[in-house]
């Protein structure tokens, strides 16, 4: 379950974290609407691409695993929040909301050892 769970996290991560480190068609309007800076997004993308690779190492050494999920928790966390200050619907706030609880479950498995 552990493998799953991590391997589903961190293709979410990458691929999310790929849209804006090489900026997508898709993922500007998105950047633009949040009102975050274009170097801020590529920091963003590029956090969301090492936890990504950090909970996949973290498979094998289990602290990595813990400290590259908790990112991804705040990164999630940070997320919703910021769809929610926009009052976006479920539908553009969606994906973080899963992004979000992948990485509090691949948390959850991962600390346990399970």
């Amino acid at each position: 379950m552990t493998m799953a769970v991590t391997a589903a996290l961190a293709l979410l991560f990458l691929l999310s974290g790929a849209t804006k480190v090489v900026p997508t068609p898709r993922s500007v309007p998105v950047r633009e609407k949040l009102a975050i800076p274009a170097t801020a997004w590529a920091l963003l993308g590029a956090a969301e691409i090492a936890g990504a690779a950090g909970v996949l190492v973290g498979l094998s050494v289990r602290p990595l695993g813990i400290a590259a999920a908790v990112g991804l928790v705040l990164v999630g966390i940070g997320a919703v929040v910021a769809h929610g200050r926009l009052k976006d619907g479920l539908a553009h706030a969606a994906p973080a909301v899963v992004a979000l609880v992948l990485a509090v479950a691949a948390l959850a498995l991962i600390s346990t050892g399970r």
